[in-house]
């Protein structure tokens, strides 16, 4: 993907395509970044940018519409049941996250004390 003119040509392509798609979250974020940091909150007179806030509506109106238009068939059971299959497939046991931490900041170190806590497998914290 280029970002050449703002990603324009996947801008394009955005608007051609049709739901269901997940939008690249990044340039929604850079958009309403650069909208928010780069537009004054008042006009010079002190009243309310609408401007502004028109050009945040229209970011978060184009993020909100390619949600609306996907239609997904699959039953909310379902989709959590295959949610919890692919987080259980890349869990870590507690025990080795334990032993990966100690391995990359020992407890240990030089001008620390010696650890007093005991190792547990069964918890995370």
């Amino acid at each position: 993907m280029s970002s050449a003119n703002s990603f324009k040509i996947y801008r394009e392509l955005l608007k051609t395509r049709h739901p269901p798609l997940i939008p690249f979250l990044g340039i929604i974020l850079s958009d309403l970044t650069f909208t928010e940091e780069g537009n004054l909150n008042n006009t010079p007179d002190g009243l309310v940018n609408w401007g502004k806030r028109a050009l945040l509506a229209g970011v978060l109106t184009r993020f909100k519409a390619q949600q609306l238009k996907a239609n997904y068939d699959i039953e909310e059971s379902q989709m959590k049941d295959c949610i919890l299959q692919e987080i259980e497939k890349k869990m870590v046991p507690p025990g080795d996250l334990y032993d990966l931490s100690l391995k990359i900041e020992p407890r240990d170190g030089p001008g620390k004390k010696k650890s007093t806590l005991r190792r547990r497998r069964d918890t995370i914290f």
